[in-house]
């Protein structure tokens, strides 16, 4: 999963991306329901997205929708497409090679539980 942008001012920052998605029951997609970027120094305030976002989507009736978010800390990459220098946010690999930051659920009685990715 890469993001890109064109402002290549961005390459080597260092940002948690975070993005609350909705599925259905009846549905084999999901939606994204919103996404924010925040600076890697920030990880209270992405984690305070997640739970806010999260939280105003529980309906103590709605069985047929389940949300859960992502928040990722990654690093914006140089790329040259055709040379045009550009950036693309890729997410950052712990020693093990795995994502760095955590799962998030809205579980059916309105909790949010947190998991490390």
């Amino acid at each position: 999963m890469s993001i890109h942008t064109v402002d290549h001012a961005k390459v080597g920052q260092q940002v948690w991306r975070v993005v609350v998605w909705e599925a259905t029951d009846s549905e084999v997609t999901h939606r994204e329901v919103a996404s924010a970027f925040y600076d890697a120094r920030h990880t209270g305030i992405a984690k305070g997205f997640a739970t806010t976002r999260l939280s105003k989507q529980w309906r103590p009736s709605d069985i047929e929708h389940s949300y859960w978010a992502e928040v990722l800390r990654g690093t914006y990459i140089e790329e040259n497409l055709d040379g045009i220098l550009d950036a693309h946010w890729e997410p950052d690999l712990d020693a093990d090679q795995g994502k760095i930051g955590w799962h998030v659920m809205l579980m059916a009685d309105g909790e949010i539980f947190w998991d490390a990715v």
